[in-house]
């Protein structure tokens, strides 16, 4: 059976039931949601949902497995979307230990992140396949770099993450001094590097820096945090599971 969902990309599914049985059992074992897409070819809003689908496999790489079913392609398929009763185009069901947790349908992009985001909190910061150990920061840093990753060529997504990680090295370097822990909206070099770029904000957040519109439109990291992020001034990028190449 094709793992890539494990590797933060969508799964075509063609052998019906026995294959999600396994993809449901590989995913428990590694505390992944599952996010089941039973779709058509013909569906236009089915179409529309693609590129969403495509993001949220890399925005929550090892912690979400997503598994599309063409419900028309194969006979194994026809008989899967009937025995879950699917009655609509496109419909996701969630998946948690095995057992079905949720069920939206229809082109909702917003709602499904809804759920999505309900159900990933259960299974706590540290629910990823080899990722046990990972806390809350960590896990909100490799989910925003995967944002990054997916909106940009590789090279652009070095530069994004070496630009962070010069920002909070400096500001761990010198913490008493104010310009290394403000970064300007105007910055020219941050928004160019970093700042355009999907999921650059929540980076910065995660790294410990917080939006500031009453310090004249700011990124500033306050002294307070020099202790809780400390490490991050060394680690390198691709030891971060799913930052990397």
């Amino acid at each position: 059976m094709a793992d890539d969902y494990a590797a933060g990309a969508v799964h075509a599914l063609t052998a019906g039931s026995s294959e999600l049985r396994g993809i449901l059992a590989a995913a428990a074992r590694r505390s992944q949601l599952v996010l089941v897409d039973f779709s058509a070819a013909w569906c236009g809003p089915c179409r529309a949902m693609e590129p969403v689908l495509r993001s949220l496999a890399a925005e929550h790489r090892g912690r979400l497995a997503v598994i599309k079913v063409d419900c028309e392609q194969t006979a194994a398929n026809q008989d899967l979307a009937a025995t879950s009763a699917i009655r609509a185009f496109p419909t996701f069901h969630l998946f948690r230990s095995q057992q079905k947790v949720g069920e939206l349908r229809g082109a909702d992009q917003a709602g499904l992140r809804r759920a999505i985001q309900q159900q990933l909190s259960q299974l706590g910061p540290g629910g990823s396949g080899g990722g046990g150990g990972r806390g809350p920061m960590a896990a909100a840093l490799v989910a925003a770099l995967a944002r990054v990753k997916a909106a940009c060529s590789f090279e652009e997504f070095v530069t994004a993450a070496s630009t962070l990680l010069t920002f909070v090295g400096n500001a761990l370097d010198h913490p008493g001094e104010e310009r290394y822990r403000r970064i300007k909206l105007s910055n020219a070099a941050f928004q160019s590097k970093l700042g355009c770029r999907p999921g650059g904000k929540e980076c910065m957040a995660a790294i410990g820096f917080r939006w500031a519109p009453r310090r004249g439109g700011t990124w500033w990291w306050s002294r307070r945090r020099r202790r809780r992020h400390g490490g991050l001034a060394r680690v390198r990028f691709g030891r971060w599971e799913g930052a990397g190449p």
